[in-house]
């Protein structure tokens, strides 16, 4: 760095010039960079399946994504339902206690109970406390006092086992099983 002095007003400071790139329908510059300028000016794209159109937040069209879902689901291992855990429809995202609620929904749908992709869901229980909940307060090197420890392991025993809630699991509802079950 030098020791010379630029004032702000200085035509030593900048200087203009004729910069070319490209400039997205929304007056965002991107320079060299087509493909940012193009896609944020779009709001529709091809389907990266088949060509058709598509919403630009999707990349792929309605079709082909009901039909990767439908592929998806079919790759899932199927299992029986085991009397106590939440179904989940991938087709219709939605929730049921049991395959006969499902049943019922899928006859008020006029549809098929099989075409609404039942997923079998997994426990969310409730999270157990560690002491690494309170390293950042802990001084370096020590841990929770005698009865801080005593009162953790006895919340945690207390909570064992609770169920927060449920998430889609990774396997499938055996197809047949909602009539084994009546």
């Amino acid at each position: 760095m030098s020791d010379e002095m630029i004032l702000y007003d200085s035509p030593e400071a900048a200087h203009q010039e004729a910069v070319i790139g490209w400039v997205s329908r929304h007056g965002r510059f991107f320079g060299a960079n087509e493909s940012n300028a193009r896609w944020d000016g779009c709001t529709h794209i091809r389907c990266r399946e088949c060509g058709r159109i598509a919403e630009r937040a999707r990349l792929s069209c309605a079709d082909c994504r009901e039909e990767k879902a439908v592929r998806d689901y079919l790759k899932m291992p199927e299992a029986e339902w085991d009397g106590e855990c939440m179904l989940y429809s991938d087709a219709h995202d939605r929730w049921f206690h049991d395959p006969d609620e499902a049943e019922e929904y899928a006859q008020e749908c006029n549809d098929n109970i099989e075409n609404l992709r039942l997923i079998l869901c997994v426990p969310v229980y409730m999270r157990q406390l560690e002491e690494a909940d309170w390293l950042d307060d802990l001084p370096e090197e020590c841990g929770l006092p005698p009865a801080a420890d005593v009162a953790v392991n006895r919340f945690n025993e207390a909570i064992k086992g609770i169920v927060l809630g449920w998430q889609p699991g990774q396997k499938r509802l055996k197809s047949g099983t909602e009539e084994e079950g009546k």
